[in-house]
């Protein structure tokens, strides 16, 4: 009787006590304690780590690898994974927020988060148009692709630029904001009149177009249209496309172009002086003819 006691006391002692890997004695406000060094009466001075659970998660939203995960359970990421916005990064430590798995942040993930990653590029160059580019008697007039040279600005690689189509290729999936100008003149006379006496009007729409399948097809994806009015269609003046956000998926291309928004029939012709043309204006100080800039707002950062 008094065997068995014992040692229902001696269970009770050990399930009240916290307990120590390592140590003989862990910390009395710990219920587990792993002590780095080596473990006593070991003459060795080298350390040792934890290794938590390595898991290849499917994305943040899967519960089919861990079935039922507990709401906390810590794991290690091995594998790349998932489609945005549901993405997991290999070597990344996450936990089980009874929704998702939520990857723990560190300092170098936080400087990444508030670094803003823009592109810039601009020009200034004039860029011409014929009346050919610009009108069409019936139906839809063209798109003029706005050409540019050399990016000015680029943090944290997040296009590709290619020169040969004026093309930005995105690096990164994940929102952008577009916003862009282009400094032009529609030259909008009418055969016979005199350069003084221009159209009433000139629109102009000036587009980003998306590319999903490397170039072969694009399509409309923002815009804006600005107009020029009575005595001022023949004159040198902004069109700009205001911060506009766009889902891109990595290898997305877009483009910036012009167009006009009418045909022959509206009486909305440009070029009838000659060439219409994105310019600058250095004798009233602008000089610059084109610009664009792309920012990445919203990525899963790895």
């Amino acid at each position: 009787m008094k065997k068995n006691l014992f040692a229902i006391l001696a269970i009770n002692l050990l399930c009240a006590q916290n307990v120590g890997i390592n140590t003989k004695t862990p910390d009395t406000s710990a219920i587990l304690e792993v002590s780095a060094d080596s473990p006593p009466g070991n003459s060795g001075t080298s350390k040792k780590g934890f290794l938590p659970p390595r898991v290849s998660l499917n994305g943040t939203n899967d519960i089919s690898t861990i079935p039922n995960p507990a709401n906390g359970l810590l794991i290690f990421n091995t594998a790349d994974a998932g489609v945005y916005p549901n993405e997991v990064n290999a070597n990344n430590f996450y936990y089980w927020n009874n929704t998702n798995w939520e990857r723990l942040v560190y300092t170098s993930v936080v400087q990444e988060a508030v670094n803003p990653r823009v592109f810039y590029i601009e020009g200034s160059d004039n860029q011409t148009f014929t009346s050919a580019n610009m009108n069409i008697a019936t139906g839809t007039p063209n798109d003029n692709i706005v050409t540019f040279t050399t990016p000015s600005i680029n943090v944290k690689n997040i296009i590709t630029f290619n020169s040969t189509g004026s093309t930005f290729t995105a690096n990164v999936t994940g929102i952008y904001e577009f916003s862009a100008f282009v400094n032009y003149n529609p030259m909008a006379t009418t055969a016979g009149v005199p350069a003084s006496s221009y159209q009433k009007r000139a629109f102009l729409n000036l587009k980003i177009q998306k590319s999903t399948d490397n170039g072969t097809t694009w399509n409309n994806a923002i815009g804006s249209r600005s107009g020029w009015g009575e005595d001022g269609a023949g004159t040198l003046k902004t069109a700009i496309l205001l911060a506009t956000p766009l889902q891109l998926n990595q290898g997305d291309r877009v483009r910036l172009v012009i167009a006009n928004p009418f045909n022959s029939t509206a009486s909305n012709d440009h070029c009838g002086a000659g060439n219409c043309y994105i310019g600058i204006d250095a004798a009233n100080n602008i000089p610059t003819s084109k610009g664009l800039q792309i920012q990445l707002l919203d990525y899963n950062i790895k």
